[in-house]
């Protein structure tokens, strides 16, 4: 009999199918498979509305790509911007019977807006891929050595690397700069 890795045994006589928060149980006979095939209909069926809104995406970030080509012009991406906005707030308005899919919608339509902000606003980027490398060392440096021990020695972590970070984006050596700041008799502010 073929089943979903999802759906297990409970005991001789009944089988369980837990697929996307629904779970169908039915005595072991004939249409064993089909109960299977059910959840993997209402799996399928769950997953139509995420895919339509990584589809929005993926036109958001293709205008994006022919606004750089010049094959667009700044008022028309916008335009398409805040078309997608309104596509996207129809696509998770309505009833969600899936759990997380009513999540996603909830959060979806709380920042509707700023989803395509960089679309209206091209100076924006369309990814947080810089934050994500500016931040990469500390949580490279946290795992390395297994963590902060006090909340205090996270918070202590978190200033020390964001001074080094600045240091760093000003080509100014962070630990010349660390020493002199520290070593001196009288407190400085560090200006931002």
């Amino acid at each position: 009999m073929n089943r979903p890795n999802n759906c297990s045994g409970s005991n001789g006589r009944e089988r369980s199918c837990m697929t996307a928060g629904v779970c169908t149980t039915v005595s072991r006979g004939p249409f064993i498979s089909n109960a299977c095939d059910i959840c993997s209909v209402v799996a399928k069926n769950c997953s139509k509305r995420p895919r339509a809104v990584l589809a929005l995406i993926d036109r958001a970030y293709a205008l994006r790509r022919a606004w750089r080509g010049h094959r667009l012009r700044r008022d028309d991406l916008a335009m398409q911007g805040l078309a997608l906005s309104c596509e996207l707030e129809q696509v998770t308005s309505g009833r969600f019977t899936y759990a997380p899919n009513r999540r996603l919608a909830g959060h979806i339509l709380n920042h509707a807006m700023q989803w395509f902000w960089f679309l209206i606003d091209p100076t924006i980027q369309a990814t947080n891929h810089w934050a994500e490398q500016a931040i990469r060392p500390a949580v490279v440096n946290r795992k390395v050595w297994g963590g902060n021990r006090t909340w205090l020695g996270a918070q202590a972590q978190g200033i020390l690397m964001s001074v080094i970070r600045s240091c760093g984006q000003r080509d100014i050596d962070p630990f010349a700069f660390l020493i002199d700041v520290l070593c001196r008799p009288k407190p400085q502010l560090i200006l931002a």
